[in-house]
């Protein structure tokens, strides 16, 4: 007997916080040494967030119209617990679908499949018809790279989680939740690890403010 069940849902969120700083490093360390600027990453066609299934994008405002009033805004926002969850730069779900077989008394997984469901947050200027030129190319620099860099740590994500998914195939089923949390916890492992590597500061030659 074939039969479909869903388990796992909402099986794992996890949330990542945006760089606190349009600025570059060189500067903003100077104010504040936990702002990082964010890493120059570049986009990969076919692997953007428009690309990424399961992905929706929503913007929080930034209020300033000169470097150091936009990074203090910023910062503010990123710094306020009550504000998290509005700022975030992404967080994640994942549901797991699998196909049973039963024969007699034994039930094994037959197939499997993960759907993984994204919220990304980007910052964009409440102001900016108001900022000078070379401010606002800055700040498109800033948010491209926090773009282009949520957009590589979810389809690494992405990726991990359709392998994770076979990987509890021809068990049997009551092994298939703690089979699948396990896998779920590397993959956690493996994204965390990325993100930190990806949050090491990356001088930047100074610009006006």
């Amino acid at each position: 007997m074939l039969t479909n069940i869903i388990i796992v849902a909402s099986a794992l969120a996890q949330a990542y916080a945006p760089p606190s700083s349009a600025r570059p490093a060189a500067q903003a360390v100077r104010a504040a040494p936990a702002i990082r600027a964010p890493v120059a990453t570049a986009a990969i066609p076919g692997r953007t967030l428009k690309d990424l299934p399961g992905a929706t994008v929503t913007y929080f405002d930034v209020p300033g119209k000169t470097g150091p009033a936009i990074d203090k805004s910023l910062k503010r926002m990123l710094d306020d617990p009550t504000a998290k969850d509005a700022v975030r730069m992404f967080s994640w779900d994942v549901d797991m679908q699998i196909t049973k077989i039963t024969k007699g008394t034994t039930c094994t997984v037959q197939n499997a499949k993960s759907t993984l469901t994204v919220k990304v947050r980007l910052p964009r200027l409440a102001e900016q018809a108001k900022v000078r030129k070379d401010v606002l190319a800055n700040w498109t620099t800033y948010v491209t790279n926090v773009e282009n860099e949520s957009a590589a740590n979810l389809w690494f994500l992405s990726d991990r989680l359709r392998g994770a998914a076979q990987t509890v195939v021809g068990i049997p089923c009551d092994q298939a939740r703690p089979a699948w949390n396990a896998k779920l916890d590397t993959v956690k492992a493996e994204l965390n690890a990325l993100v930190a590597q990806r949050a090491a500061p990356v001088p930047k030659p100074a610009t006006k403010s």
